[in-house]
């Protein structure tokens, strides 16, 4: 079952209020694609003035994520729409990019963050490995680009949150500047749509948060939790992950948005390629 949706606001029929309470990306069981974002945010009516993005999510694909966040960036920055992003539960990863779209960014007072630098799997020669990490380091400048957004921390120091691995409860969330608002939480959620691959490679989970963490992650299976420790237990023994080999990796962004959208790349592959030829998204 899906676990993204957009529907009217009962009592403001101006609004819209868009869930993403799912890994992002079509890879992931239940992941969320640009593509239905997009065609959500297209058939708003011409009456909606303001979105409300709600996110409960892991992360997932960055790539995805920067094409989410420019769409929805587009929808303030073109379109006059307001849009206000709200953590509900936990932002993480790929998820924080979306979140840095909006104008305020809302965080419950018992939710959480995480940023850290992307994770591509690799296989292949020295040559690809290197083109693979200069992929990754294009995508890390557009991620940061879209924090800059939102937080008045340096370049510099948004660098350093990620490359740490930083965990962030709703305070620390907002004196990183990666949220602007903390407001109590008003409605229990559903668990985030999570698959356990996530889990492993989200880093170490600081103690005081893992328990949190258990209780916002999907079971793995019907009427069964899931074990963050676990995870992260056969995580340090080795990588548990079954990860899709690639073969051969792009050299260049532009090559790696080609590759994952395939020949036809359309609406979600022309917002990356275009952000990418000027530097990154803006």
């Amino acid at each position: 079952m899906s676990r993204f949706w957009i529907r009217a606001a009962a009592a403001a029929p101006d609004t819209a209020d868009l869930f993403i309470y799912a890994a992002i990306g079509r890879e992931y069981q239940d992941g969320l694609g640009a593509r239905e974002v997009i065609d959500a945010l297209r058939g708003l009516p011409q009456s909606t003035r303001t979105i409300r993005v709600h996110v409960n999510s892991l992360g997932g694909s960055p790539f995805e994520a920067v094409a989410i966040a420019n769409v929805l960036r587009d929808q303030r920055t073109t379109h006059g729409r307001a849009v206000v992003t709200i953590v509900e539960g936990i932002a993480a990863s790929a998820a924080t990019v979306i979140t840095s779209a909006g104008r305020p960014v809302q965080i419950w007072d018992d939710a959480l963050m995480m940023v850290h630098d992307p994770i591509a799997p690799t296989l292949g020669n020295a040559r690809e490995h290197r083109e693979m990490a200069a992929a990754l380091e294009a995508v890390t400048e557009q991620i940061l680009a879209a924090y800059r957004w939102i937080s008045p921390k340096t370049t510099e120091a948004l660098r350093a949150l990620m490359a740490a691995t930083t965990w962030m409860d709703a305070d620390d969330a907002l004196r990183n500047g990666l949220a602007t608002e903390k407001v109590p939480a008003s409605v229990a959620i559903a668990a985030s749509a999570c698959a356990p691959e996530l889990l492993a490679r989200l880093g170490e989970i600081p103690d005081r948060y893992r328990r949190r963490l258990d209780a916002l992650a999907r079971p793995a299976q019907p009427g069964q939790g899931l074990d963050v420790g676990a995870v992260y237990a056969a995580r340090r023994a080795g990588d548990p992950v079954p990860h899709q080999a690639a073969a051969r990796r792009p050299g260049s962004i532009g090559q790696l948005v080609q590759r994952y959208y395939g020949a036809g790349v359309g609406d979600v592959g022309d917002v990356l390629l275009r952000a990418s030829a000027r530097g990154g998204v803006e």
